[in-house]
């Protein structure tokens, strides 16, 4: 249970450090609002372009990173369980 919470909190950890580069959260909030207070209509499209190409990559980067902790969290408990019957096989 320790290893799994070691691992979340690692990982939570690092999604908040990544948070502060993507912003996902502030650019879905944003979306349709304006880059740079440009209210022409090139701001507003521009700003919704550059936005969800932002939110897409950050969630893509966001569920790349969970999935290495999580395979690291496989690997560190598949260990001792395996190294139990290798010891026992042989």
């Amino acid at each position: 249970m320790g290893g799994a919470k070691f691992f979340m909190s690692a990982d939570i950890s690092c999604l908040k450090k990544m948070d502060r580069t993507f912003a996902v959260s502030i650019n879905a909030k944003n979306i349709f609002k304006p880059l740079y207070q440009d209210n022409s209509i090139f701001g507003y499209f521009f700003g919704f372009i550059a936005r969800l190409f932002k939110i897409i990559i950050g969630v893509i980067f966001y569920i790349a990173t969970s999935l290495i902790f999580l395979l690291m969290y496989v690997f560190v408990a598949g260990i001792i369980p395996f190294l139990i019957y290798k010891i026992i096989t042989s």
